[in-house]
C-alpha cells in the first residue's frame, strides 16, 4: 500500500462519492430499509427501529449525518459511500498482501463496478460498511500473523466494530481469530481484553438506551425467531439443493453481474471475460493462504445453513472481493496497454451500471403504495406489508373490515369475485424481495 495506493485511492474515492450520489435512492424500497430509515430518525429497538441485532455503530454514524443534513436519504448515501470507500481502501491492502509486486488498478475498478457492491452502497443498510470492516480485519489479521503487534490490536478492535455493524459476517473471521490465539499465545489475554473492551464501548450505551430487560428479551426473541421462524435458515427453508443452487446463481448473476436466463445479452461479453479470467486466475495464481480458504469455507457453511440465501443475495457479498482478486490478477498479466484494459472494463460493465441507475426507480411494493395512496383505498395485506404501508403511507386504511370496495395486496380473498387486478414490477437483480406485487380490487 505504497505509491500504487496513493496514486489511485483518492481518485476512486471521489468516483465512489459521485457515482453513488448519481444513483442514490430517495424512497423506502422494502421492509428492512424501512426499519433502518426509521432508526435514523428515532433509534429504538423496542419499536424494531432497526430490528435486532441493533447495528448500533452503523446507525450512530448515519444518525450523525442526519443531524447535520436533516435528510434520511442523504445520510444513508454518505454512510454507503464511506462504506464503499473503506472497501476500496481495504481491498488495496488485501491485494498487496497477496500480490505485492502487481498494480492494483484493475482490482479497484472491479470492486467499484461490482453490481452487488454498488447496489448495497446505495441501500439504507449496513452491509457495505460491514464488508469494509471485514476486509480491514482480514488485512490486519494477516499482518498480525507476521507478528506486527499493532495490527493485532487493530484486528481485535475491527472484529468488535464489525459486531456493531454487521454481526452476521463474524463467522468469516472465526478461523483467523482462533489461529491468532493459538500462534500468539503470549498475547492471548491482550487479544481477549481488546475484543471485550472494544465491544463494551458500543454495547454498554446500547443496553443503557434500550434497557437491560428489554435488551435481553429482544436478544432471546430475535435469536429464536431468526433460526426457527422467519430467518430463512435451513430449519425453516430446508430444501438443501435449492439453497445450494441459489447460492451459486446469486453469486454469479447478482454478485458478479454474470449473464443468466432472462437477462440482457449485453452481459454476455462481461460474463465470458469474468468466467475465463476467473478460472485462469484460479489455476495460475498462488492459492490463498490456508487460513483464508478455511475462512471462506466457514462463511459458506454459515450462509448455507443459517442465512436467507433464497431471497437475499446480499449475504453472499463477502465472497465477491475474493473472486474478483483472481480476475484482476489475470488481467495484470495481460500484455495489453493498461489504458486499453481500463477503458474496456468500464465499457463492458455499462449494463451493470444501468442496473445501479434503475435502482432509483421505485420498487414494486413502493409503486403499489403510491397507487393505493392516490386511491385513498382500503387494503388487506400480510403483517410485513401492513407494517411497511402504515409507516410509509399512514393515511391508507390497512386491514379494515371487508366492506367493499377494497384492495387485497399480494394474495386473493377466498371465494370473493375479483373486479380488477394490477401487477407492479421491479428488476429482481436490484432487489429479490417483493420484485412482483399483485393488487386485486373488489368492488
Amino acid at each position: 500500500m505504497d505509491n500504487d495506493k496513493n496514486q489511485y485511492l483518492w481518485w476512486f474515492i471521489i468516483f465512489i462519492f459521485i457515482s453513488r450520489y448519481v444513483t442514490h435512492i430517495v424512497y423506502i424500497e422494502d421492509i428492512d430499509s424501512m426499519r433502518f430509515a426509521l432508526s435514523t430518525i428515532n433509534y429504538d429497538l423496542t419499536l424494531f427501529q432497526p430490528h435486532f441485532p441493533a447495528y448500533p455503530i452503523y446507525c450512530f454514524i448515519t444518525k450523525i449525518f442526519y443531524w447535520l443534513t436533516g435528510n434520511v436519504a442523504i445520510s444513508h448515501y454518505i454512510s454507503g459511500s464511506i462504506g464503499m470507500s473503506l472497501v476500496i481502501y481495504t481491498g488495496i491492502g488485501l491485494w498487496k498482501n497477496l500480490f505485492p509486486q502487481q498494480h492494483s488498478i484493475y482490482y479497484i475498478i472491479l470492486l467499484s463496478l461490482s453490481p452487488l457492491l454498488w447496489l448495497m452502497s446505495n441501500r439504507f443498510m449496513p452491509d457495505i460498511m460491514g464488508l469494509g470492516l471485514l476486509l480491514l480485519a482480514t488485512n490486519h489479521g494477516w499482518n498480525a500473523l507476521k507478528h506486527q503487534k499493532y495490527s493485532l490490536i487493530i484486528y481485535c478492535a475491527s472484529v468488535s466494530l464489525l459486531a456493531g455493524v454487521r454481526i452476521s459476517y463474524l463467522p468469516f473471521l472465526l478461523p483467523l481469530s482462533i489461529l491468532l490465539l493459538i500462534k500468539q499465545k503470549k498475547t492471548c489475554f491482550m487479544q481477549i481484553g481488546t475484543y471485550i473492551g472494544s465491544s463494551l464501548l458500543w454495547l454498554i450505551p446500547l443496553i443503557i438506551i434500550t434497557g437491560w430487560q428489554e435488551f435481553t428479551q429482544l436478544l432471546i426473541n430475535h435469536s429464536q425467531g431468526h433460526f426457527n421462524e422467519w430467518g430463512g435458515t435451513v430449519i425453516t427453508d430446508n430444501n438443501l439443493l435449492l439453497r445450494l443452487v441459489r447460492i451459486f446463481q446469486y453469486l454469479w448473476s447478482d454478485g458478479l453481474g454474470g449473464w443468466f436466463i432472462g437477462r440482457s445479452f449485453l452481459l454476455i461479453p462481461w460474463s465470458i471475460l469474468l468466467l475465463t479470467l476467473g478460472i485462469k486466475g484460479f489455476k495460475t495464481t498462488k492459492p490463498f493462504p490456508t487460513w483464508l480458504t478455511v475462512s471462506l469455507i466457514t462463511y459458506f457453511v454459515w450462509v448455507f445453513l443459517f442465512q436467507n440465501v433464497l431471497y437475499k443475495p446480499r449475504h453472499l457479498m463477502p465472497f465477491v472481493p475474493f473472486f474478483l482478486l483472481l480476475v484482476a490478477k489475470t488481467l495484470s498479466h495481460l500484455s495489453v496497454k493498461k489504458e486499453l484494459i481500463i477503458i474496456a472494463l468500464f465499457a463492458i460493465n455499462i449494463p451493470n451500471t444501468i442496473i445501479a441507475y434503475q435502482h432509483k426507480h421505485k420498487s414494486a411494493v413502493a409503486q403499489a403504495g403510491d397507487f393505493l395512496s392516490r386511491k385513498e383505498a382500503k387494503v388487506i395485506c400480510n403483517p410485513l406489508v401492513t407494517y411497511y404501508l402504515q409507516k410509509q403511507y399512514p393515511f391508507i386504511k390497512v386491514n379494515p373490515k371487508l366492506e367493499r370496495p377494497y384492495y387485497s395486496l399480494g394474495s386473493k380473498i377466498t371465494n370473493a369475485p375479483i373486479s380488477d387486478s394490477i401487477t407492479f414490477y421491479h428488476n429482481p437483480y436490484i432487489n429479490r424481495m417483493w420484485d412482483k406485487v399483485k393488487l386485486y380490487y373488489y368492488e
